[in-house]
């Protein structure tokens, strides 16, 4: 047996596990606002809870990740997290629920980074193939967890049950991890970034674009998950099942593009990949926005979906490709960049569907394009940092 590809897989798991936190709300929302009789603003406070506990753990993992080896990070992490989400299974006061939605986050997105870093030093020489499928398995996180969860409430299941239910899966996931990683060799650990060299990654403009490039994704693909069940339901009469259908279409896009991603990232640049493909999910999903239909969502979302998959796994490969023996820190100041993303995003869209859902909605459409314009910057970043080191090799 090959020990490396059975630990790469329960890190795959664990990613997936992590993918649950990030789509369980869409769902689980109008259920949270009957039981805390809470408006449309007020439920963007889940996210923002969320995103600013991930902001707060990834400046630390910026900071300090690098001195704690990957294999420890893993377990603490996603130790806390499970815990989290068992908790969650406790009545409570909306403010507690809260401050549990900002020790996920914290626990949560720091864990992505890692993964993303641990993966990154278990494959060096083909590490865009592998983060490619470490995002797949997110995407099929993403995507199981509100069938999961839409399964639960047919049933009539509280919401703190279903929390609890997902605390239990992850809870095996991790276990599984534990009894493999015991039987591997530890990973080693990365080169800590001092002050100044981490001042000079943050200011870095190619990396920079990378991170904004991310942001935008996260907005668009949180931003959806989390408010377009809402949408289907109350503006276009859909049943709570089919108002899942366009984030399930979404969610398979992603986990498609991904592994396609994952097939092919080798032969085509990554950056025209990535604008292009974009650009065109863009205008699948404007046409969707005029037709304004379930089916068309539908059909609009996946392909959205499956253009946008491959930004975060070519934005890490990218970003540790430039900085290699800063895998940890590299790998949380894009992972930061994420979180801030789903942090503002998501509740922004909030406070403009309170006003008028529709527009609410509309304001999604723009964040492929970011995505694209973000990804070019970053791409002739690149070729102006490739010009400089040509010349000063010359002279």
């Amino acid at each position: 047996m090959n020990k490396k590809r059975v630990l790469a897989g329960t890190l795959y798991c664990l990613m997936m596990a992590y993918a649950f936190s990030v789509t369980a709300v869409g769902p689980l929302l109008p259920v949270l606002m009957a039981d805390y009789q809470i408006p449309l603003r007020e439920a963007g406070l889940f996210s923002l809870f969320q995103g600013g506990g991930g902001i707060i753990g990834l400046l630390l993992g910026v900071m300090f990740a690098s001195y704690i080896r990957l294999d420890h990070m893993v377990k603490a992490l996603a130790g806390i997290y499970c815990a989290s989400l068992l908790a969650l299974g406790l009545k409570m006061a909306f403010l507690a629920m809260l401050v549990l939605f900002f020790i996920i986050g914290a626990s949560t997105k720091l864990l992505d980074s890692t993964l993303n870093a641990y993966v990154s030093e278990l494959y060096p020489a083909d590490s865009s193939k592998h983060l490619s499928i470490l995002h797949a398995c997110f995407g099929m996180g993403a995507l199981l967890a509100p069938l999961i969860i839409a399964f639960l409430l047919e049933r009539n299941m509280p919401a703190r049950r279903v929390f609890a239910a997902l605390g239990i899966i992850c809870l095996a996931i991790q276990c599984a991890y534990y009894g493999v990683q015991r039987a591997c060799p530890p990973p080693a650990k990365t080169e800590p970034l001092k002050p100044g060299q981490l001042w000079e990654v943050l200011k870095n403009r190619h990396i920079l674009f990378l991170c904004l490039c991310v942001m935008s994704y996260t907005g668009f693909s949180c931003g959806c998950s989390m408010w377009v069940p809402s949408y289907m339901k109350s503006c276009l009469g859909a049943c709570t099942t089919e108002a899942n259908y366009p984030i399930y279409a979404l969610w398979m896009g992603i986990i498609l593009g991904r592994l396609f991603c994952a097939r092919y990232s080798q032969r085509f640049n990554a950056y025209r990949y990535i604008i292009g493909a974009n650009l065109l999910g863009w205008a699948a999903i404007i046409g969707a926005t005029a037709l304004d239909a379930v089916l068309a969502y539908i059909s609009a979302y996946f392909i959205a979906g499956f253009t946008a998959g491959g930004v975060v796994p070519i934005a890490v490969a990218i970003a540790n490709g430039r900085y290699p023996a800063y895998k940890s820190s590299v790998s949380a100041i894009i992972t930061l960049a994420a979180a801030v993303g789903f942090m503002l995003f998501p509740s922004l869209v909030g406070v403009v569907a309170e006003a008028d859902f529709w527009r609410g909605i509309g304001l999604l459409n723009i964040f492929p394009v970011c995505i694209a314009v973000c990804m070019l910057m970053a791409g002739r970043a690149a070729r102006n940092y490739k010009n400089e080191n040509e010349r000063s090799n010359r002279l």
